[in-house]
This record gives C-alpha cells, sequence and structure tokens, in this order.
C-alpha cells in the first residue's frame, strides 16, 4: 500500500523528533500549514517546498523519490533521467546521421 504525503509527512517528522512547529520553523512556513498537510486537508504548494521539507527531515533519496512521487512531482533523479533522453532525442531529431554514427 502506498502511503499518501500527509501520512509520510508525519511519519518522518515523528522520525526526525520534530514537532509541527518545530518543522514548520525550520521550513519558514505556519505551523497551520503542516497540520493541514498532514491531515490531508491541504496538498503540497510545491515541488521546492516538498524538497526543503525532504531536506529538513533528512530524508535518503529513496525515502526523497517516494515523497516527491506521493506529492505529485517527479524526483531529481527521474527527472534527471528524462533530461537525458529528451536530449539525446533532440539531437538525434536535429541531426540524425552524426548522433547515429557517434554510437557506433
Amino acid at each position: 500500500m502506498t502511503m499518501k504525503f500527509g501520512e509520510m509527512l508525519k511519519e518522518f517528522r515523528k522520525r526526525a523528533r520534530l514537532s509541527q512547529r518545530a518543522l514548520a520553523v525550520q521550513a519558514e512556513i505556519d505551523t497551520s500549514y503542516i497540520s493541514k498537510l498532514e491531515s490531508g486537508d491541504r496538498e503540497v504548494a510545491s515541488r521546492d517546498l516538498a524538497l526543503r521539507l525532504a531536506q529538513i527531515l533528512r530524508l535518503s533519496l529513496e525515502e526523497t523519490d517516494l515523497w516527491l512521487i506521493s506529492a505529485g512531482y517527479a524526483s531529481p533523479r527521474l527527472q534527471q533521467l528524462a533530461g537525458t533522453s529528451i536530449s539525446r532525442l533532440v539531437e538525434e531529431i536535429r541531426n540524425p546521421f552524426n548522433s547515429r554514427a557517434s554510437r557506433k
């Protein structure tokens, strides 16, 4: 079963031994917003905020990936992979003969 963002936030916050207020102060957001995120009454406002919270909570790379996906955002590692693939595809479309020759 996949956990929702708010459930994950609460678990990670407790693991970090932070109160809602302490997390809010570090993240420079209102305490009531943390409460609403945890209860599922609000969605995370931005990918940047989700990343800032992940950093404060000291999440691992794998946890950060799951955390961002639960918030509806692509993880940095997935974006990097997609960016590489997209860049390669664009180059191949622009110059199909050179890109094929460089792969040999």
